[in-house]
């Protein structure tokens, strides 16, 4: 009989946060949309957990505050407003069940409004 095989799952705000550093090392802009649209998607399906992805997060900057500040950077640079490269490249990666009642420009507004509560919070 073979051992049981373990799998360690990230937390959500493990997940957001080395996300949110790697998507910038990035050589391919499809692979950094995916990153971004990756943590847009568990900050918009996990909000019966919101709290706790950021006072997770709240706590990884005070573990790591240097890579906590590029993180930072990161998403001040890319989502500065709605039409940021950030916002594009999550909103190129929508798919058509994705808020279907939203226009393009309805749903690049709820991307960048995601992603700014987000940093307020943090």
């Amino acid at each position: 009989m073979e051992e049981p095989f373990q799998v360690k799952v990230p937390t959500p705000q493990a997940y957001i946060f080395h996300k949110g550093l790697v998507f910038e090392m990035r050589r391919e802009e499809s692979k950094k949309a995916k990153d971004l649209y990756y943590i847009f998607e568990v900050l918009t399906n996990c909000n019966t957990i919101e709290e706790k992805i950021i006072s997770g997060l709240v706590k990884l900057k005070g573990k790591y505050p240097t890579w906590f500040d590029k993180f930072l950077k990161n998403f001040s640079v890319n989502f500065a407003d709605s039409s940021s490269d950030g916002v594009l490249m999550v909103a190129s990666q929508r798919p058509t069940y994705m808020l279907p009642k939203l226009n393009e420009d309805q749903f690049r507004q709820y991307v960048f409004a995601t992603f700014k509560k987000l940093l307020e919070s943090i």
